[in-house]
């Protein structure tokens, strides 16, 4: 099972940077007029697209930072909590 989450998560980390890096170039086909207009918004779509990635970009990082962080405080205190509840074990030996 974990292997099969850890290809789905490579997967779609894969694609998401490929659709990052493309986006910007997608946006600019997917609006640009098939007939000479005066207005052109190919400027403002590639303002928006290129804002989109670098809030795309902090988002990742700020969820890494978090997720690391909530990880080592998780596994901490399930250390800490892992220590106190253990009982005491009992003899295995003969006395004799």
């Amino acid at each position: 099972m974990r292997r099969y989450a850890n290809f789905a998560l490579v997967t779609a980390a894969v694609c998401l940077i490929l659709v990052t890096w493309a986006s910007p170039h997608l946006l600019l086909w997917w609006f640009a007029s098939p007939v000479p207009i005066p207005i052109s918004c190919n400027d403002a779509v590639t303002w928006s697209a290129h804002r989109l990635i670098e809030t795309q970009l902090y988002a990742m990082a700020i969820g890494l930072v978090g997720g690391l962080g909530l990880c080592f405080w998780w596994t901490r205190r399930a250390a800490a909590k892992a220590a106190v509840v253990q009982p005491p074990t009992a003899p295995t030996g003969n006395k004799t």
